[in-house]
């Protein structure tokens, strides 16, 4: 429905639930293609939803394990300037690191 309507993020986050899905049904390659896909949407005009793009972002790069260098720092650098400290914080655990907010102890 959303590609006839000639949305692109609706299509995004259209693809992005069926990444889930497929992840969640143990398919989690099938789900990375899909989550590929979702961001390649988001892309596609330059005035589709920023929020959209970044939460596939980091879901592509926890999929990845925070392997992929490249999605990696543009969804690190996208969330920081966001200032979602918590997609931050995402990103550096798929990555296998701890943000500085993580390592603080009252």
């Amino acid at each position: 429905m959303a590609r006839a309507m000639e949305d692109p993020c609706w299509e995004a986050l259209s693809l992005r639930g069926l990444a889930l899905a497929e992840a969640a049904d143990g398919r989690p390659a099938e789900g990375r293609v899909l989550l590929g896909q979702a961001l390649e949407s988001c892309r596609r005009f330059p005035d589709t939803y920023r929020w959209a793009e970044l939460v596939i972002l980091t879901e592509l790069v926890e999929s990845e394990r925070g392997t992929d260098p490249e999605h990696r720092e543009t969804a690190r650098r996208l969330a920081g300037a966001a200032g979602l400290a918590h997609l931050v914080a995402r990103i550096d655990a798929a990555s296998g690191h701890q943000t500085r907010r993580q390592t603080l102890r009252p």
